[in-house]
C-alpha cells in the first residue's frame, strides 16, 4: 500500500496546475482504531496511513448514515470502515454542496459509496461577434 501513496504523492508534486483531488476507493487500512467493530491496537500501518492523509492535506468525507463499510459477514461479523473519500482541501471550495453517503450492500462485502454535489459546472461563455 504504501507504495500507492507515493506513487500518489509524486503524481500530485508532477503537477503544476491548480488540483481537485477527490480519491475513492477500498484503501483495505483504517485510519483510527475506532473505526474498527473490534477495537484493537493502533498499527504502524495504520500510523503511516494517518500521517500520509495528514501530510497530502487531504479530508476524509464523513459518511453520515455509515459507520462501518465492510463485513465478513460471520456470526459474529468483523466490521470496519476500509472505504472512504479522501479529498484535497479546496475540494469544498470548488464542490461546496458535495455530500457522500453509503447505498445498500447487494452482493459485495463492501458497501457501495455515492458522492453528490449539487454545484453546476461553470458555464461557457456564449459566443459573440462583432459586426
Amino acid at each position: 500500500m504504501e507504495e500507492l501513496w507515493t506513487e500518489l504523492s509524486s503524481i500530485k508534486e508532477e503537477w503544476q496546475a491548480p488540483w481537485w483531488w477527490c480519491l475513492t476507493g477500498d484503501f483495505n487500512i483504517i485510519c483510527f482504531v475506532d473505526e474498527r467493530n473490534r477495537g484493537g491496537p493502533f498499527s504502524n500501518a495504520m500510523m503511516r496511513f494517518s500521517e500520509w492523509v495528514d501530510m497530502e492535506g487531504l479530508l476524509d468525507l464523513p459518511t453520515p448514515n455509515l459507520t462501518y463499510t465492510w463485513s465478513n459477514f460471520r456470526g459474529a461479523p468483523s466490521l470496519a470502515k476500509l472505504d472512504r473519500f479522501l479529498v484535497c482541501s479546496e475540494w469544498e471550495e470548488v464542490f461546496p454542496g458535495c455530500k457522500a453517503r453509503g447505498l445498500p450492500r447487494v452482493t459485495s462485502d463492501h458497501t457501495p459509496l455515492l458522492l453528490t454535489s449539487h454545484t453546476a459546472p461553470p458555464k461557457k461563455c456564449p459566443f459573440q461577434y462583432e459586426a
